[in-house]
């Protein structure tokens, strides 16, 4: 009894373990996509620079976003994408997760022709005060 409760113990800790192990983020970027596997009729290759920068571009031109970076990991069959959006005080946060969600990670979807397998999506807000010293008054007062 004691030998089967010592195995199981170690069974449950190496699980344990395995599981943290996959929770640490991952900082290294994909390898360049192979788009189509078939040497007979061509291969595609894609570096995951030129997909993070046209994300990164598009998020970018959003409403009360200043900035965006991006990282792509994994397959072209199997991507993960991870965003940060830096946004203004004055953002529509559930609008522009949506947006990102639906309109950004589509698009990506669609260019590797498959679904993303992961997004996630760090949003900060941006502290950068006007450095305007102009103000507008409403005349109708």
């Amino acid at each position: 009894m004691v030998v089967v409760l010592a195995v199981v113990g170690v069974i449950l800790a190496l699980l344990g373990l395995a599981w943290l192990i996959a929770q640490i983020p991952r900082t290294n970027e994909a390898k360049p996509f192979r788009l189509h596997d078939n040497a007979a009729d061509g291969l595609t290759r894609c570096a995951p620079d030129v997909l993070t920068d046209a994300v990164e571009a598009q998020i970018k031109a959003l409403p009360d976003v200043q900035d965006a970076s991006a990282v792509l990991r994994g397959t072209a069959q199997q991507p993960d994408l991870t965003v940060k959006v830096t946004a203004t005080e004055r953002a529509d946060l559930p609008r522009l997760l949506d947006t990102i969600h639906t309109q950004v990670a589509g698009d990506l979807g669609r260019s590797l022709d498959t679904k993303l397998r992961r997004l996630g999506v760090q949003v900060e807000i941006g502290t950068t005060k006007a450095k305007t010293h102009q103000i507008t008054l409403d005349p109708r007062t």
